[in-house]
């Protein structure tokens, strides 16, 4: 049980969390690897009806 404990604890003191405050941190397409055009044909193929408001992209989140 301690071992377990002092792993988590590990963890938890060498994580980075970051919380947005009043602007989200982004990035481009290209810093994380990602082909633009799919991304777009993504997009345009979720707004194409019009039930779907909004969307987001996740990478690594």
């Amino acid at each position: 049980m301690r071992v377990l404990s002092i792993f988590l604890l590990c963890g938890y003191i060498f994580a980075n969390p970051y919380f947005p405050g009043d602007a989200w941190e982004t990035k481009n397409h290209d810093e994380v690897g990602l082909d633009k055009l799919k991304i777009e044909e993504l997009f345009e193929l979720t707004f194409s009806d019009d039930a779907t408001m909004s969307a987001v992209l996740i990478k690594d989140g």
